[in-house]
């Protein structure tokens, strides 16, 4: 195998592949990336057994053949080396060493066999879908704070993806809030599944922000995501996703609306002072919503926003502000809306016809009085 290649290209290409390697393997070869040339396209690869990633990039001066290399070793060499094209050729009886040059800078590596590298994962699609990435970065970002951190529940350490006609929807949840997000696709096959929290992630950083075209194929226990030249495969989450739209009310007795920028920065600032604890209250009348935090050795926030709506009768709820702030900030819109049966019911905060996307946080059972008056 020999090639050149612009190294800014290169760069790029194995810091989007090193992310698929693993380090604490007890398997060295997964942690080396795969390059093969074929007919000058170099097809770079890597897996940790979990999710796999793969992407392509078209050098000079190709003679085909194939290498598995250190992952981190090759990136830092390519790094240290000038602007410009870099030589990448076999060397070495059987192709043992792998040359890396540049003017008057050479680097020989030692590689592996590649026989003992995976395959690149096939996904047998039971659907496949086609969007924009934009729309799926936008749901990705907005559900991902929700997804579970404790490792004893591995269905909520995962987002739910669910087709149902036309419409894509994501569903993130901790047990103590739950964001979901939908996106309008063409009409597919119904379908379900789990992808690890730490594979969205990833997917995250492989789509791009415009209306290029993603396409996502979802399998019987894999899934596929091909953004551009870059593809990912991912094992699914076993197990059943919780029926969550038995927490979601059908109807709700308050809705207020008020000033989303007001609101994060007053929550922003509950936060200093209920650094011990955590919890805010939320007061919430037809005029205004008021917060008021407080922690015993810090001291105490008291504010206000104008509100606008229909209360039946004023509510004071207790939260945890971190997590009520996490689902204000996911909104896209200029406004924020909160729907409140009672003190104790989940609340759900949207933005009012201006986005696809519902944030549920549940109220905690004990918190500290503020009235709104």
């Amino acid at each position: 195998m020999e090639f050149q290649v612009n190294r800014d290209i290169l760069i790029s290409s194995l810091q989007t592949v090193s992310r698929g390697v693993s380090h604490q393997s007890t398997l060295p070869i997964l942690s080396c990336v795969f390059l093969q040339l074929d007919n000058k396209l170099l097809t770079l690869r890597s897996t940790n057994l979990e999710f796999s990633l793969l992407d392509q990039i078209t050098t000079k001066n190709g003679a085909d053949g194939v290498a598995v290399v250190s992952a981190r070793l090759i990136t830092e060499i390519v790094k240290s080396l000038p602007p410009g094209n870099v030589t990448i050729k076999s060397s070495g009886q059987d192709d043992k060493n792998l040359e890396i040059s540049s003017g008057n800078n050479q680097f020989k590596l030692n590689v592996m066999s590649p026989d003992d590298f995976p395959a690149f994962p096939e996904v047998e699609s039971q659907v496949e879908i086609e969007l924009e990435g934009r729309n799926l970065l936008k749901a990705l970002r907005q559900v991902k704070k929700s997804i579970s951190k404790d490792e004893t529940r591995p269905v909520l350490n995962g987002g739910l993806l669910e087709v149902k006609g036309q419409k894509l929807r994501l569903v993130a949840t901790d047990s103590y809030r739950l964001s979901l997000a939908d996106i309008e696709v063409r009409k597919a096959t119904e379908a379900t599944a789990i992808i690890p929290g730490k594979v969205l992630e990833e997917i995250e950083r492989i789509i791009p922000t415009g209306r290029e075209k993603v396409v996502l194929l979802l399998g019987n226990s894999q899934a596929m995501v091909k953004a551009g030249k870059v593809t990912l495969v991912t094992r699914l989450v076993e197990g059943n996703f919780p029926k969550y739209e038995r927490i979601i009310p059908e109807k709700f007795s308050t809705e207020v609306e008020l000033d989303k920028q007001e609101l994060e920065s007053l929550l922003a600032r509950a936060i200093i002072v209920a650094e011990k604890n955590m919890v805010v209250n939320v007061g919430v009348s037809s005029k205004k919503v008021t917060v008021f935090a407080r922690s015993e050795g810090i001291g105490e926030l008291a504010g206000e926003i104008v509100a606008r709506g229909e209360v039946k009768e004023k509510l004071n709820i207790a939260f945890n502000v971190r997590y009520f702030l996490d689902g204000v900030s996911s909104l896209s819109g200029e406004t924020v809306s909160l729907a409140i049966n009672s003190n104790s019911a989940p609340v759900m905060i949207s933005s009012p016809g201006k986005d696809r996307f519902k944030y549920i946080v549940m109220p905690v059972k004990t918190g500290i009085q503020a009235g709104a008056s």
